[in-house]
């Protein structure tokens, strides 16, 4: 880590890569927050479009904002190298197609207390190149409850998603517990979040959208479908489940909400997979599938389709009702 003397409150981190389109308005969105107490770390990972001129330009005469560049390496990677060089004592992710809304700072800096390692905050969700926003509050009350029952609330929260950027972290609870983001994967706030919350004894909710997310830019993975997404979320799996027999001895209770969550994640992979028909390796990942289903739970419904039907068609099945399901949640 960094050793300095800076004073900054907060470290705000943007990985940047190819976003010629969306860098200024997440850089706009940091200038024109109303608390100034921060730095800005944008990571140029390797941009071979415009980004890193435009970064150049906007932050040419922004003593808080500061480029580094690097060969591409991915989003965890430029995570990784901003963490590294960071000072404020939290720590805010910012993906450079998304942006802040302009009270985000004042919203963290009135609900941060001295003591707290990790809070996650609401956010808005919008459709890029709309102007729209909806808010995303989590029907989560975490005052009063202790680890186990808010974690349980969390895996039990449909609208609850376990994502970098709704997160205010300590620089001092990451470095303590060397919470690096795992390289090369997508997904990869699924298992950085996950393990902080579990390690830190001082999470909560703070209700407050400090975000704003957008959906629907091209090339993403909503738009790519590419097996590496389930064969990523299989090996987040493992190592989630190798982390929970890690923690096994000294805290069964954490060990059993790892493995829940486990079981949520595989059921993604399952449900997901009708979607990769054309993707090559299709056949061996769905024999890795097959040789694991007890990850799912033999007493969930997910268990025994698979056991019946086989993978793929019960994957058919699974994201039609999946999408039912959408459609009448937007209804409500």
């Amino acid at each position: 880590m960094v050793s300095t003397e800076c004073k900054v409150k907060y470290s705000i981190i943007i990985p940047a890569y190819n976003v010629e389109k969306y860098i200024e308005r997440s850089i706009r969105s940091v200038m024109e927050q109303r608390v100034t107490n921060y730095e800005c770390i944008i990571v140029n990972d390797g941009s071979t479009d415009a980004t890193l001129e435009i970064v150049k330009n906007i932050i040419a005469r922004e003593k808080r904002f500061k480029v580094i560049t690097q060969e591409n390496k991915g989003l965890s990677a430029a995570r990784n190298t901003a963490i590294k060089n960071a000072c404020g004592r939290y720590l805010i992710f910012l993906d450079s197609d998304d942006y802040l809304p302009q009270d985000a700072l004042s919203i963290i800096d009135r609900e941060m207390e001295p003591n707290d390692e990790m809070v996650i905050f609401d956010y808005y969700k919008f459709v890029q190149g709309q102007n729209e926003l909806h808010k995303v509050n989590c029907n989560i009350d975490s005052l009063g409850m202790d680890k186990k029952a808010f974690l349980e609330e969390c895996l039990s929260d449909k609208f609850y998603l376990f994502t970098v950027w709704r997160v205010v972290i300590s620089r001092a609870f990451l470095e303590k517990n060397q919470l690096w983001f795992y390289e090369g994967i997508i997904h990869e706030d699924e298992l950085w979040t996950i393990k902080s919350m579990v390690l830190s004894d001082k999470t909560r909710l703070a209700h407050g959208a400090i975000y704003c997310y957008g959906l629907g830019r091209d090339g993403t993975l909503s738009n790519l479908k590419v097996l590496k997404e389930l064969k990523d979320l299989w090996l987040i799996i493992q190592e989630l489940q190798a982390f929970a027999d890690k923690i096994e001895t000294e805290s069964h209770d954490m060990a059993v909400i790892i493995r829940k969550r486990c079981s949520q994640l595989y059921y993604v992979i399952i449900r997901k997979f009708c979607q990769y028909g054309a993707a090559n390796d299709l056949e061996e990942f769905e024999k890795v599938i097959r040789q694991n289903l007890s990850i799912l739970g033999k007493n969930k419904k997910s268990y025994w389709l698979c056991k019946m039907f086989g993978i793929s068609r019960a994957s058919f099945l699974l994201d039609y009702i999946h999408k039912i399901r959408e459609k009448l949640n937007e209804r409500k």
